[in-house]
C-alpha cells in the first residue's frame, strides 16, 4: 500500500545551520507500507527533503558517488 502526502510547518527555529525565516516549509512524502495477512510488516518513507531544505535558504550540495 503507498500513500503520498505533504508535510507542512513554519520554519520558526534554526535549523540546519539555517536561521528560521518564518516561512512554510513544504515537503513531498511517499510511505510505502507493505501487509502481511493483514499485519504491518515494513514500512519505508521517501521524502522529497532536499527541495524542502533549499526552499528554506540551505546551501546543500550533493556530492556524486566516489568524489
Amino acid at each position: 500500500m503507498v500513500g503520498i502526502w505533504t508535510w507542512r510547518a513554519t520554519h520558526s527555529t534554526d535549523m540546519y545551520a539555517v536561521p528560521p525565516t518564518g516561512g512554510t516549509l513544504e515537503v513531498r512524502v511517499a510511505s510505502i507500507f507493505r501487509l502481511r495477512d493483514g499485519m504491518l510488516v515494513d514500512y519505508e518513507v521517501i521524502s522529497d527533503a532536499l527541495t524542502g531544505f533549499r526552499r528554506m535558504g540551505a546551501r546543500v550540495a550533493i556530492d556524486p558517488p566516489g568524489s
